[in-house]
């Protein structure tokens, strides 16, 4: 949590923040037309387990494809909508960052693609369909980063050095975190989605999607210490590296 001292900074300098920003937030950050926007966030999401998606999966067809790529197609800009809200609350004028805007945009593009789209009623239409979602999934890879230097952009914007924790405000967190684990499912699901299509014509044993039907928690946590273990083991070469290419620029030969 941060410390009082650093949160009295957080809201005076973002008050100012959000009273010099907020004109220019009102007319260059609305998507056009806003209505398309409200109609999807007003919406509430519909929920799905892992169990349904087994369910589904069980069986693939055409027909059983059909159907969760239309159910994508009427749940995913109502889901992003919902983000591209959340991310105008986020405390302190973060929202206002130009690295937290730019994720704005493009998450009101990909409501406005997904608006666009017309109703899938045939198998080309869902490969098309696919396709697109295949592309708003990659637009979206670099969410995480962007995030992390909308902070520090405000971090800077506010002209704190050092100090505050912006990712460690106990609202920022709150907001983060709900914000990230609904990227997750919704990566999830699209994810979900394009390995069932390409499974249609070439299965994966023991997988329904990208659902292991025979998972092991033990083998995850080998797994997961191996690659902690193979990364520490990089960052230590890394620094032996540097320390080597540090002597070396420095060695110099002693006069006689």
């Amino acid at each position: 949590m941060i410390k009082r001292s650093g949160f009295h900074i957080l809201s005076r300098g973002s008050q100012r923040l959000q009273a010099s920003f907020q004109r220019s937030y009102s007319t260059s950050t609305q998507p056009q037309p806003e209505s398309t926007l409200n109609y999807y966030a007003k919406r509430n999401p519909r929920g799905v387990n892992i169990k349904q998606l087994m369910d589904h999966g069980k069986t693939l067809s055409k027909k059983s494809i059909m159907t969760t790529g239309k159910w994508l197609h009427e749940e995913l800009p109502i889901r992003l909508a919902r983000q591209v809200k959340a991310i105008d609350v986020l405390p302190f004028g973060l929202a206002l960052m130009p690295s937290v805007r730019n994720i704005r945009s493009r998450y009101v593009a990909s409501v406005n693609e997904l608006h666009s789209f017309p109703e899938i009623k045939d198998w080309e239409q869902l490969l098309k369909f696919s396709n697109l979602i295949r592309d708003l999934f990659e637009k979206h890879s670099s969410t995480l980063i962007s995030m992390a230097k909308g902070l520090l952009e405000l971090k800077q914007e506010l002209g704190i050095i050092g100090g505050a924790d912006l990712s460690q405000s106990v609202d920022v967190s709150a907001q983060l975190d709900s914000f990230f684990t609904n990227r997750i499912g919704i990566r999830f699901l699209v994810a979900q989605h394009l390995s069932v299509t390409e499974q249609l014509e070439k299965p994966v044993r023991d997988y329904i999607g990208v659902i292991c039907k025979n998972t092991s928690l033990s083998k995850i946590a080998r797994d997961a210490a191996h690659d902690a273990s193979y990364i520490f083991f990089l960052l230590l070469l890394f620094c032996y590296f540097q320390i080597f290419i540090f002597q070396l620029l420095n060695f110099h030969v002693q006069p006689q």
